[in-house]
C-alpha cells in the first residue's frame, strides 16, 4: 500500500506541477501584450493606446505598463471601442513613453515583481519581445498605411485662355473621378500614385456654344500628413500632385485631341477615420491645367485654365 501510495502521490505531484506550468504560461500569454503608444498628453500624466472596449478594457481598470527602463501601474480613465486613455497612479511619475513607442501591458498589476526581472534581464524574453515588436511594426505599416483611395470631385473654372480664340468668356464646370494608391515613406509623408478621369463642360456666351472636354490622366504626388495619429478621429494634410495624359474636346460636330498636363494640383484635406483601416476624406483642390490639342486638319490650340474644386473620398 505504501509503495502504491507513493506512486500515486508522485503522479499527482507531477500532474499538478505540469498544470501549474501550463496555467502560468497561459496566464502570461493572455495577460501580456505589446501595444503602440498612440499619444502622450502635454502634461505627461496620461497616454493613449490602441486597446479599447473590444479588447475587454473597462473604465477604472488598473494595468501594469513596462518598457526596458521602467514599470508602473496606470488606470483607464476614458474608453472607446478601439482606444483607451490611461493615467499614471503615482502622481509623482510622468509618462516616460514617446508617441509611437512599443511597450508591454500586463492586465495583472500584482505580477510586477515577476515582470520586472523578465523585462530587465531575461535574454529569451527580450528576444521574444524583439520578434513581436518587429511583427507589430510590420502589421501596422501594411494594414494602416498602404491603401486605396476613391474620389469624386466637382470643379468650377476660375480662369481660362485659348490661343487663337477671340472668345474666352464662359463658364466651365467639371466632374472628376480618381483612383489612388497611397504608399508610405514614413509617418508624415506618403507617395500617391493614381489615375484620373475628368469631364468638363464649357458654356460660351458669345456665341452660345457648349463644348465638352474629356481627360484621362496618370497622376503622382506627395501627401504630407500633419497629424497621422490613429488616436484621433480627425487629421489634416496637404497634397501636391501632377498629372499627364490624353485630352479630347468636342465642339458641335468637330473634335480636337492632344495631351493635357496638370501642374500643379494642390489639395488641402481633412480625414475622418471611420475605423483603423477605413477613412472618409474631404479635400479642397486647386488645379492648373494646360492642354495642347489639334483638329483633324492639323490646326493646333493650347488652353490654359485654373480650377477650384471640392472632393470627397473613401480610403480603405
Amino acid at each position: 500500500m505504501n509503495a502504491h501510495s507513493r506512486i500515486l502521490q508522485t503522479i499527482l505531484a507531477i500532474t499538478l506541477t505540469l498544470g501549474l506550468i501550463g496555467s502560468a504560461k497561459a496566464e502570461s500569454k493572455l495577460n501580456t501584450n505589446l501595444v503602440v503608444v498612440q499619444n502622450v498628453a502635454n502634461d505627461g500624466l496620461s497616454f493613449i493606446i490602441r486597446k479599447g472596449r473590444q479588447d475587454n478594457i473597462v473604465k477604472g481598470q488598473n494595468s501594469l505598463f513596462s518598457s526596458r527602463n521602467i514599470s508602473f501601474t496606470a488606470r483607464a480613465i476614458s474608453i472607446s471601442s478601439e482606444y483607451s486613455q490611461w493615467i499614471v497612479n503615482d502622481n509623482k511619475i510622468k509618462v516616460p513613453f514617446e508617441k509611437g513607442q512599443i511597450i508591454t501591458v500586463n492586465y495583472s498589476p500584482e505580477r510586477v515583481w515577476l515582470e520586472i526581472p523578465k523585462i530587465m534581464g531575461d535574454k529569451k524574453y527580450q528576444q521574444m519581445l524583439a520578434k513581436e515588436e518587429a511583427s507589430l511594426k510590420e502589421r501596422q505599416y501594411q494594414k494602416y498605411d498602404n491603401r486605396f483611395e476613391l474620389f469624386y470631385a466637382k470643379y468650377q473654372g476660375l480662369s481660362e485662355s485659348t490661343t487663337d480664340s477671340s472668345n474666352n468668356d464662359g463658364t466651365r464646370v467639371s466632374d472628376s473621378f480618381r483612383l489612388n494608391y497611397a504608399i508610405p515613406i514614413n509617418q508624415m509623408f506618403q507617395t500617391i500614385l493614381g489615375a484620373r478621369y475628368d469631364v468638363d463642360l464649357l458654356t460660351l456666351l458669345n456665341p452660345n456654344v457648349e463644348q465638352e472636354t474629356r481627360r484621362m490622366l496618370a497622376t503622382a504626388g506627395l501627401k504630407i500628413n500633419f497629424s497621422n495619429d490613429w488616436s484621433y478621429r480627425f487629421s489634416y494634410f496637404v497634397q501636391l500632385s501632377a498629372g499627364f495624359g490624353r485630352s479630347e474636346t468636342l465642339i458641335q460636330n468637330t473634335a480636337r485631341t492632344g495631351t493635357a498636363l496638370v501642374l500643379p494640383s494642390v489639395g488641402l484635406g481633412l480625414e475622418y477615420k471611420v475605423s483603423t483601416s477605413q477613412s472618409l476624406i474631404f479635400k479642397l483642390n486647386f488645379d492648373a491645367i494646360q492642354a495642347n490639342e489639334a483638329y483633324a486638319d492639323g490646326f493646333e490650340q493650347s488652353t490654359d485654365l485654373t480650377m477650384l474644386g471640392l472632393s470627397v473620398g473613401y480610403a480603405f
